[in-house]
C-alpha cells in the first residue's frame, strides 16, 4: 500500500532462503521451492501465503561466550562481539508506522555505533525472518537500502549466495527451523569461522549482522560479529 511492494518481492525472499536450506543437511525444509509452487500455496492472510510464514520447529542452539584473550587458546577460531543494541516499539505492532518502520533502525544504529561500522561493512546478515515481509522491512531499517526499496533489493538477487548481501544462509526460520533466533547467531558465527564448503560459505566473510525481535514486533535486538 505504501511502497508498491509485491508478492513477487516476498517470493524472492522465500525462494532464496529455501535455496540456502537445500544445502543445509540439518534444515527442516530442503525441497527446492520455485515461484510456481510459492504462488500455488494457500493464502494464510492476504497477501501472505504458506511460504511467507516461518516454521514450527523443535530444535536448540548454544554458544560459549568468553574473553577474547581466553578464546585465542581455544580450538575453534574465535568470533568477536563487536557491537550490540536493542530498542522497543512499546506501542505495539498496530500503532503508528510500526508495521513498516521497526525498532531495527534504533537498535541497529546503537550496534553500528558500538562496532564503529556501518551497513556497507556487513558481509552477511542473519535476520529474524518470522515472515518474508519482515526481512524486507529490516533490510530498509538497517540501512542496506532506502525505505520502500527492500522488495526490489531482495528481487535483485542480493540475498542469495554470491549476492551483495547473502542472508539467512542456513535457510532461516522460513526453511531451516524456527528456534527463536538462536540459529541465526550460530549461523553467523559459523560463517565468520569459514566453517563451510564453498557452496555454503560466504566468500571472505569478516562481519555479520544478526537480528532478533519478538513481542508482536515490539522488541528488537541487533548483534554485530567479527572474525578475529
Amino acid at each position: 500500500h505504501e511502497f508498491g511492494t509485491t508478492r513477487e518481492h516476498f517470493a524472492e525472499v522465500a525462494i532464496a532462503f529455501r535455496e540456502h536450506a537445500s544445502r543445509n543437511p540439518d534444515a527442516q525444509m530442503r525441497k527446492p521451492l520455485d515461484a510456481d509452487e510459492y504462488f500455488k500455496a494457500r493464502l494464510i492472510v492476504s497477501p501472505f501465503g504458506l511460504y511467507d510464514c516461518s516454521l514450527r520447529s523443535d530444535g536448540a542452539g548454544a554458544v560459549i561466550v568468553t574473553s577474547a584473550e581466553r578464546a585465542r587458546d581455544l580450538k575453534a577460531h574465535p568470533v568477536l562481539i563487536r557491537g550490540f543494541g536493542s530498542h522497543n516499539n512499546l506501542t505495539g505492532w498496530f500503532a503508528g508506522e510500526n508495521m513498516i518502520r521497526t525498532a531495527a533502525k534504533e537498535s541497529g544504529e546503537t550496534a553500528y555505533r558500538m562496532a564503529g561500522l556501518g551497513p556497507n561493512d556487513i558481509d552477511t546478515v542473519q535476520l529474524y525472518d518470522c515472515f518474508t515481509y519482515m526481512v524486507v522491512v529490516q533490510l530498509e531499517d538497517y540501512g542496506f537500502c532506502k525505505k520502500g526499496e527492500g522488495g526490489p533489493f531482495a528481487q535483485s538477487g542480493a540475498l542469495r549466495m554470491g549476492g551483495a548481501l547473502p542472508a539467512n544462509t542456513s535457510g532461516g526460520q522460513l526453511s531451516e527451523a524456527h528456534v527463536e533466533g538462536m540459529l541465526q547467531i550460530v549461523e553467523g558465527v559459523r560463517q565468520l569461522r569459514h566453517t563451510y564448503p564453498a557452496d555454503r560459505q560466504v566468500k571472505n566473510a569478516e562481519i555479520a549482522l544478526v537480528s532478533g525481535h519478538g513481542g508482536n514486533q515490539a522488541c528488537h535486538s541487533t548483534l554485530i560479529l567479527a572474525r578475529a
